[in-house]
């Protein structure tokens, strides 16, 4: 059967169809995109301020602080929404220069005219989620809610952890009380036998 089709192909016989362009499909708005980002934004402020609740409560046994938590998600919001605008001013700059360059772009960051519309959308959804962020930053009831789940998502890690350790406490337990036992052999052969080949390995050789 294969071998039919395949002389079949070679002598043209074979009806593949017409080829036919897929029909236009239209972005998303900017707006959607940016909706989108916020989301990402708030997901990634959630892990921050988990890390920092787990690392106060096992590494410098501190008690938690809403008070605290919900400035550490604050400054956060306000980084990113930094981090946004620093993006306009770049695509801005970019933009500006892409105008005046005609062709078809040599590498993935060569800019042509043709991308023009491309990175006004970028920018102007990079404006829009700088704006967003900066609104939720001063959003007490919005943070309140991230830091919440950024708790109870920290709680269930050091759970976790202690749980495991608690697991293998006594497999811990029976393996030290198995060194103590041994200890007193493994000294004396340390000395009977190890120490003099060490010994002997160290002298020259005539």
């Amino acid at each position: 059967m294969f071998h039919r089709f395949r002389r079949r192909l070679r002598r043209g016989r074979v009806d593949v169809g017409t080829y036919e362009a897929p029909e236009p499909v239209e972005p998303p708005p900017v707006e959607e995109i940016a909706e989108e980002g916020v989301l990402i934004a708030a997901s990634a402020v959630r892990m921050a301020v988990k890390n920092r609740q787990i690392v106060r409560a096992l590494r410098d046994r501190a008690d938690y602080s809403e008070k605290n938590a919900v400035a550490a998600a604050r400054e956060v919001f306000r980084a990113l929404a930094r981090e946004k605008r620093e993006d306009v001013e770049r695509l801005d700059d970019i933009i500006e220069n892409t105008r005046d360059r005609p062709g078809r772009a040599l590498h993935q960051t060569d800019y042509r005219k043709g991308d023009a519309e491309r990175l006004e959308r970028r920018e102007q959804v990079s404006d829009i989620l700088a704006d967003r962020l900066d609104e939720i930053a001063e959003d007490d009831e919005y943070l309140l809610a991230v830091v919440d789940a950024a708790r109870n998502a920290a709680w269930d890690e050091i759970g976790a952890s202690i749980e495991a350790k608690l697991a293998r406490r006594p497999e811990m337990e029976a393996h030290t009380r198995e060194y103590r036992d041994q200890r007193e052999a493994r000294i004396r052969e340390l000395v009977k036998v190890d120490l003099p080949l060490l010994e002997a390995s160290t002298k020259p050789e005539y």
